[in-house]
């Protein structure tokens, strides 16, 4: 027959509420009851029944990752997995699973409607690519708890996190600007891109602050892959006055706009200086090597993780930070710092 808890109560001396409260982690009974009941829990070989449990408590454990999964996502959004990486590891700690679902921007709310309807999650983490007006009012209107991956573009009332790309931005430009380098060009990815755009916003705020002439014809968008950072490269390359630094929004940008160089027969970075973001997947393995803003986006994942454990125990709490700072990575594509 197999062991209950009223087997675990009668030889530990205790209640069954007790060691329920054992059980579920709660702080209320003391150090040396807590172990006594663990110690026969091992002896008896008690496992509790943690569906049961969850059912009790309606409660399922579980925290709905949602994002648009599209075929190439591990290359075109390499980070994603990083992050979940950190999010998983979070939510396990306190016995939380991680369940993943792809959604596009404009079902996303139907599905929604249909998991709050079916309880079947504790919590929603959503990447900031589906979130919408519209998505916002069934949140709050259905006391979801939630927290988003991204700063939203529009005023919210939601809870978010994110790194500061604008900061990142800023600290690229800076960063080059000390190295001597003065004409300045961005390549960047499309508007929906919102990382991106956060990025080149902290680029030209740093180069009006310094007072360095921007030439409108420095500044390009494609579709943040490898083929349209070769392809914007040749752009600024057939200019009569060509940039003496380029910043890329992403690796693959950078790959490209390297291959262009390298294909136009340009030294990096003697004649041409080149920065990115992030240190994955491409930055340590080019020749030369990329310096990069490197954002530590398990650290990211892994507070999302705690901010939504956070939210279950208070339903009130709102939370919008930006979370992860960035680390400027110094490698070969620009020039040594000048007071080397």
């Amino acid at each position: 027959m197999a062991v209950t808890i009223k087997d675990v109560a009668l030889k530990a001396g205790v209640s069954t509420t007790t060691v329920s409260k054992v059980i579920n982690n709660i702080p209320t009974i003391s150090e040396a009851t807590s172990s006594r009941i663990r110690s026969v829990m091992k002896e008896l070989d008690y496992h509790p029944n943690r569906r049961a449990q969850n059912f009790a408590r309606q409660s399922s454990r579980t925290i709905l990752y949602v994002s648009t999964l599209n075929k190439n996502i591990a290359f075109n959004n390499p980070h994603m997995f990083e992050t979940l990486v950190g999010l998983h590891n979070a939510l396990a700690k306190k016995n939380y699973g991680l369940t993943i679902t792809s959604v596009t921007k404009e079902n996303c709310i139907s599905l929604i409607e249909e998991i709050i309807s079916q309880k079947i999650v504790d919590g929603i983490v959503f990447h900031v690519s589906v979130v919408s007006k519209e998505l916002e009012k069934l949140i709050l209107k259905e006391e979801m708890p939630h927290i988003i991956l991204g700063c939203p573009e529009h005023k919210t009332k939601l809870s978010w996190i994110d790194n500061n790309n604008a900061l990142s931005g800023e600290m690229a430009a800076k960063y080059i600007l000390s190295l001597g380098y003065n004409r300045i060009a961005f390549i960047g990815g499309n508007k929906n891109d919102i990382g991106s755009t956060y990025r080149f916003e902290g680029v030209l705020h740093a180069i009006t602050q310094a007072n360095i002439y921007l030439n409108e014809d420095y500044l390009l968008f494609g579709d943040s892959s490898i083929e349209s950072g070769v392809a914007r490269m040749k752009q600024l390359l057939a200019l009569k006055v060509k940039p003496d630094a380029v910043i890329c929004a992403n690796n693959y940008l950078a790959l490209g706009a390297l291959k262009a160089l390298q294909e136009s027969d340009l030294r990096v970075p003697e004649d041409v200086g080149l920065i990115t973001f992030d240190s994955y997947p491409f930055a340590t393995t080019t020749n030369p090597t990329l310096t990069t803003v490197d954002i530590d986006v398990y650290d990211l994942g892994k507070q999302a993780g705690e901010s939504i454990l956070q939210i279950l125990k208070k339903p009130n709490l709102k939370i919008q930070s930006y979370r992860t700072l960035a680390n400027l990575v110094y490698n070969h594509s620009t020039r040594l710092p000048q007071n080397d």
